[in-house]
C-alpha cells in the first residue's frame, strides 16, 4: 500500500510539472490562436499522447507487478522522465521563430504591381498595406479596450457579432486581453477578386506583439507577458463597389431592408452599413510562435 501511495504521489508531482511548464497559450482578438496546442512551438517538440501513458489510466508502464517494483526504481524513472520533459521544453523555447518555416503552399506569392493594376487600376498597393496594418492594430486595441464602436466600424457583420459575443463572455469573467507593442514584420497582397458589387482582397500579415489575458487582479491567466508572439495571418478585406440595400441578415438570413445599418428585427444582430472602404471580413492565424 505504501509503495502504491508513493507511486501516485510522484505521478501527481510529475503531472504538475508538465502542466506548469508546458501550458503557455496565447490570446488574440476573436480567439484566433489554438488554445489546445499547449505551447506555441513547432509540433516536433510535442509529446505523443500514447508514448508514456497507458490508455486504461493505470499510469506509466514500468514492467511487472507494481507491488514487486522497488519504490527507488519508480522514483528514479519518474525523476528522469520529469527531467527529460523540462529539458525538452526549455530547448523548444530557444527556437528562433524566424527560422521555423511554414508548410509549403500556406502562403501564396505576392501579386505584382502589374497584376494588381490589371484587376483594380485604382488600387494603391503600398497604401493598402499600410491600411491593413493600421486596421489590424485598431481591431486588436479595440478588442482589448472593449471598444464596440471601433469594432463595428472596422468589421463585417459576421465578425462584429462574433467578437461582441466573445467580449461579453470575457467581461463576465472580469478578464482583459492585453495587446501591445504591435510591430509589422511583413505584409503581402496575395489575391484580389471583384464580383457581385464587392471587392475582396486577401493579405498575408506577419506581426510581433505582446498578447496575454489578465484577470481583475492583473494576474496573467492566458499567454505570457514575458515574451512577444510572432504571428502570421491570412486576412481578408472587403468593400462594396455599388451601394445597394441589405436584403438579408448576414446572421440569420432573414429578409430585411436596411440601407445604412441597424438591428435585425428577427435575431437582434447588429447590421453594419454597406461600407465603401475596406473592412475586415476574416482573420485566420496560420502560424504562431514566441519571440525570446
Amino acid at each position: 500500500m505504501l509503495k502504491k501511495t508513493i507511486f501516485f504521489i510522484i505521478i501527481f508531482i510529475v503531472s504538475l510539472v508538465i502542466i506548469f511548464t508546458s501550458r503557455v497559450v496565447s490570446a488574440d482578438s476573436g480567439w484566433d490562436y489554438d488554445y489546445d496546442s499547449g505551447s506555441s512551438w513547432d509540433s516536433d517538440s510535442s509529446w505523443d499522447s500514447s508514448s508514456s501513458w497507458s490508455s486504461d489510466g493505470s499510469g506509466i508502464y514500468i514492467g511487472g507487478d507494481l507491488s514487486d517494483t522497488d519504490p527507488e526504481i519508480i522514483i528514479a524513472v519518474l525523476v528522469i522522465l520529469a527531467i527529460i520533459i523540462i529539458l525538452s521544453l526549455r530547448k523548444a523555447k530557444q527556437i528562433d521563430v524566424s527560422k521555423v518555416p511554414l508548410q509549403k503552399g500556406t502562403i501564396k506569392e505576392e501579386l505584382s504591381y502589374d497584376e494588381i493594376k490589371a484587376i483594380d487600376p485604382n488600387l494603391d498597393k503600398e497604401l493598402l498595406k499600410e491600411q491593413v496594418f493600421n486596421l489590424y492594430k485598431d481591431v486588436q486595441i479595440a478588442w482589448m479596450n472593449f471598444d464596440y464602436d471601433t469594432l463595428r466600424k472596422n468589421l463585417t457583420d459576421e465578425m462584429y457579432n462574433m467578437y461582441s459575443s466573445q467580449l461579453k463572455t470575457l467581461k463576465l469573467k472580469n478578464q482583459k486581453n492585453i495587446m501591445k507593442d504591435i510591430t509589422l514584420t511583413s505584409c503581402k497582397i496575395t489575391s484580389i477578386d471583384i464580383a457581385n458589387g464587392k471587392e475582396e482582397v486577401q493579405i498575408y500579415l506577419n506581426v510581433i506583439q505582446y498578447d496575454y489575458v489578465i484577470d481583475k487582479d492583473k494576474k496573467v491567466v492566458r499567454g505570457t507577458d514575458k515574451y512577444k508572439n510572432n504571428v502570421e495571418y491570412k486576412i481578408t478585406l472587403v468593400r462594396n463597389i455599388d451601394n445597394k440595400k441589405i436584403e438579408k441578415c448576414p446572421n440569420c438570413n432573414a429578409p430585411i431592408e436596411i440601407v445604412s445599418g441597424g438591428v435585425c428585427p428577427y435575431c437582434d444582430s447588429t447590421i453594419i452599413n454597406n461600407n465603401e472602404e475596406f473592412i475586415m471580413s476574416k482573420k485566420e492565424c496560420i502560424s504562431q510562435s514566441q519571440k525570446h
